[in-house]
């Protein structure tokens, strides 16, 4: 069953928390984030307090802002006392720290603290994830140029690619040092204020064919991804140095499942991802007509 998440934030880390909220969803959770969960014209309040209450673990986003926020400050004395108060002791409360020196509440002062830096945003989901009990991805740490893996679940493929991608420029060699001369003028630029970007994928080619072979169908298509990195430096004066770096992808993925009856299609006997680096690419743009 999917871990029901509540996420606690403050106004000034809304964008984290709705990325967040967004990959938790897209890992296989169920999470709850304001913005992007609440429905119109119920009350906020109370329905912040029922979701916690009925949620297995409240995630908090802690900076200097969140632990000075009044209601960061309630949700998480809500929590800690449901907690309290529950058999099981849900919510469990996992604290990610944004921000160096900050003041955690004492509510959560004993709770073993997560870092969660945007600069290593996927190594540290990852680790997130696996404290929630959500099986991690198994292309997190790979540093192989072309990896399969196979699982009983399904696999969300952007969001795979997208690690793997990051996962070669951390762990390869030589992918991190092509990467590295590419974002050169940007970490010039950046100084010490670089920060290592999200992966955003586009599927440029898919082709998928079915067929049904007892005692299973199975579903396959062939994937040309193309992994997006947007670089850029902030400066004081307001401006902004941006560049693409692209890595291309290539997915295959096989979907099997089991017959019920005279059924296809609705019983996943297994999924097995294919993934393989094809190399850095140039941002071509197409003429305008």
């Amino acid at each position: 069953m999917a871990p029901k998440t509540f996420i606690s934030y403050c106004g000034k880390d809304r964008e984290i928390a709705q990325r967040l909220k967004k990959d938790l969803k897209r890992a296989g959770c169920d999470p709850w984030q304001f913005d992007l969960s609440a429905v119109p014209g119920t009350d906020a309040w109370a329905t912040i307090l029922e979701t916690i209450e009925k949620s297995d673990f409240v995630v908090v986003l802690l900076s200097q802002a969140a632990t000075a926020s009044r209601a960061v400050q309630a949700e998480i004395s809500h929590a800690h006392y449901c907690g309290i108060n529950n058999p099981e002791g849900r919510p469990t409360m996992i604290p990610l720290i944004l921000e160096n020196e900050v003041a955690v509440p004492r509510q959560i002062a004993r709770v073993v603290h997560l870092p969660f830096r945007e600069v290593q945003y996927n190594s540290d989901f990852e680790h997130l994830l696996l404290s929630l009990g959500v099986e991690a991805s198994p292309f997190a740490l790979t540093s192989d140029l072309h990896v399969t893996f196979s699982r009983g679940r399904v696999f969300d493929v952007e969001r795979e690619v997208a690690i793997y991608a990051s996962s070669l420029i951390r762990n390869n060699p030589n992918v991190s040092s092509v990467f590295e001369s590419l974002s050169e003028n940007v970490r010039r630029a950046a100084g010490g204020r670089w920060r290592m970007p999200s992966a955003q994928t586009v599927i440029w080619q898919a082709e998928t064919f079915r067929a049904a072979r007892q005692p299973q169908f199975v579903r396959a298509s062939e994937w040309t991804v193309m992994v997006v990195f947007a670089l850029h430096a902030g400066y004081s004066s307001g401006y902004e140095s941006k560049e693409r770096v692209i890595i291309e992808i290539a997915a295959s993925d096989l979907l099997k499942y089991d017959y019920i009856g005279e059924r296809p299609d609705t019983v996943l006997h297994s999924h097995t991802l294919e993934l393989k680096f094809e190399g850095f690419r140039n941002l071509v743009a197409s003429p305008v007509e």
